[in-house]
């Protein structure tokens, strides 16, 4: 029942669905959209023999693992390449490809993989997956939600590999791999294959898989990977990397953005430009930060993500871990964490001899010298050591700006401050829920408290596309009408509608369920259910008020889980006060809100 469709075609986008809303909307529905030609044939060709050359000469340094690896490759691509930069290009200049991916994420999102994955004749199937790992429900505001772009470069048929989906199941919890083996399905147009261009969008939540190779007369399917998360924010950023996917692209491509690759040949191909960017060091005011190499390095690396396991770190030692480094300054320890820290450690203490031993070395060359010439000079002295203070103040104005510009950013300030990629949630909602649990299902309503924020986008719209939501959707805007024009009776006939809504919701075998502040769903009773579905009517019924009750739980939420949440002021006085302004808003709000405005 969590299948939203069992028709193949039904990923790609009709003809008819031709604006961005439109895609949208089909990405709430299944988790899987086709873009069609987002490339063109002569551009993905391009591309595939290249890939398909570089995976004659792959090292194990570039390779990346895959599951079921046998007949399968994997490797970052790099925009040196200029095919790679008119593929990309293309990719972002598609204007309704662009517009749905804003509304998914946010304007200008930020590049977290950029990669080719080839399966030939022999690959197996995967198992159904999906890479997301978290519970979005419960912490929207702690992990960022992110989106893959999968495009064939040549026409694949379900035998050659085509990428399996199971549309609909990007809200769904773990254990569905039977469900899917059974459901799953193969993208595919009405001649019965995936197109040469053609662009897949996937919420990495869904479940999918690499499918099988079983054609000995079909090509390598070689695919074109991007994906992209939401930019992080400027102030307080909370929202961790999404978990669970491999991080596919080269550590000097991380920083970029979708507005990067719309003009790639100057952000991406510059070497040196890439790097500072990638580092979080440099970019122009015109652009926007991504997440840098450091931001996900150290947050994969604090929560063991792929890439940064304790065994990938033995395999990194295996190998002499660092190229340009010594061993005798490569740190020990069986944490990515411990071995880093040891490093930096061992570097500086290296740098500090090396300072100390060039000063000494440096004034007894000059004794040594003034000695084998036999002659002392008291202004030849004074000019040695003028010229060794001169060095060392403009070594140390170089530090003394660099610890200045970095301690005046505002990651620096956040990291300060406790603000920088740290849980958003209270102790009070990190505390256990101890009261009887409510396990969701797909009839039930979903009354959802950690969303509705300005910067979570799609999530915001993610519980509206709960089946049991748009049930109860549909009913309140079937009395809407109804609803509005007993604006100036007695509150008992509007009482009367919501307790009609609510009884077709349970007729349909549905509950309310009510998020706790812990997340966990309870199950409210049906005289809070009607309140609930009153104010929704309220809300719904009039514009004015559906603006300024969208804007309140905007600042709620901002109240509740931004920068500032920790201030005495906020807690004390500013939530509480947004709290009682939206229920007195929606309590006096049984005459329609212009009319309130003139009798207050």
């Amino acid at each position: 029942k969590d299948i939203s469709t069992n028709n193949a075609t039904d990923l790609y986008l009709s003809p008819e669905a031709s604006s961005p809303q439109d895609a949208y909307q089909h990405q709430l529905q299944h988790g899987f959209t086709v873009f069609p030609h987002v490339l063109s044939r002569d551009t993905a060709t391009n591309l595939r023999n290249f890939v398909n050359s570089k995976n004659q000469n792959l090292t194990k340094q570039e390779e990346i693992w895959l599951i079921s690896n046998e007949h399968r490759w994997s490797f970052p691509l790099g925009c040196e390449e200029q095919r790679v930069v008119l593929a990309v290009k293309e990719i972002v200049s598609n204007k309704l490809l662009k517009e749905t991916m804003q509304l998914l994420l946010g304007d200008d999102p930020a590049m977290i993989e950029l990669t080719a994955i080839t399966s030939a004749f022999g690959a197996g199937h995967q198992e159904f997956h999906h890479d997301g790992l978290t519970s979005l429900g419960q912490y929207a505001q702690g992990v960022s939600h992110s989106y893959s772009i999968f495009i064939m470069l040549q026409d694949t048929t379900p035998a050659m590999g085509a990428t399996g989906a199971c549309p609909g199941t990007a809200k769904c919890a773990d254990g569905l791999e039977k469900v899917c083996e059974e459901h799953g399905l193969q993208p595919q147009n009405s001649q019965g294959y995936w197109g040469t261009g053609d662009a897949l969008v996937m919420n990495m939540d869904s479940w999918h898989r690499g499918s099988a190779h079983t054609d000995p007369d079909g090509a390598d399917r070689v695919m074109l990977c991007v994906t992209f998360t939401s930019r992080p924010r400027d102030w307080g950023e909370t929202r961790q990397l999404p978990q669970g996917i491999s991080y596919s692209i080269r550590w000097d491509h991380y920083g970029f953005t979708w507005k990067d690759l719309e003009r790639a040949e100057t952000t991406l191909v510059p070497p040196m430009r890439r790097v500072l960017k990638s580092l979080g060091l440099y970019k122009r005011s015109s652009e926007n930060w991504g997440v840098d190499f450091p931001s996900s390095a150290c947050m994969r690396i604090a929560n063991e993500f792929m890439g940064f396991t304790n065994g990938e770190l033995k395999d990194f030692r295996k190998r002499g871990g660092f190229h340009l480094l010594p061993q005798s300054m490569q740190g020990e320890g069986n944490s990515w964490q411990e071995f880093l820290m040891e490093t930096l450690l061992r570097c500086k203490d290296f740098s500090k001899h090396v300072c100390i031993y060039f000063i000494a070395g440096y004034l007894v060359l000059c004794l040594f010298g003034m000695v084998l010439c036999r002659r002392f000079s008291l202004r030849g002295s004074l000019h040695t050591v003028v010229r060794l203070a001169v060095i060392g103040a403009v070594v140390l104005a170089m530090y003394v700006f660099a610890v200045d510009y970095v301690d005046k950013s505002q990651w620096a300030f956040d990291l300060k401050n406790g603000l920088r990629y740290t849980s958003p949630f209270s102790y009070k909602e990190l505390n256990e829920y101890t009261g009887p649990l409510a396990y969701p299902h797909r009839k039930d309503v979903l009354i959802a408290t950690r969303f509705k924020s300005r910067y979570l986008f799609a999530y915001n719209d993610y519980i509206g596309s709960h089946p049991g939501n748009q049930v109860w959707n549909e009913l309140l805007e079937d009395k809407i009408s109804v609803f509005a024009s007993y604006s100036e009776l007695l509150p008992v006939f509007r009482q009367a509608v919501a307790e009609y809504i609510v009884s077709g919701v349970h007729e349909n075998s549905g509950r309310f369920l009510y998020q706790h502040p812990t997340s966990h769903w309870v199950e409210i009773s049906d005289e809070d259910a009607m309140e609930v579905t009153r104010k929704e009517l309220t809300i719904k019924s009039n514009g004015i008020l559906r603006n300024v009750i969208e804007e309140l739980d905007f600042l709620i939420s901002d109240a509740k889980y931004g920068p500032l949440r920790t201030a005495t002021m906020t807690d004390n006085d500013i939530f509480p006060y947004l709290l009682d302004l939206k229920d007195l808003l929606l309590t006096k709000s049984h005459l329609p809100l212009e009319v309130e405005a003139l009798k207050g």
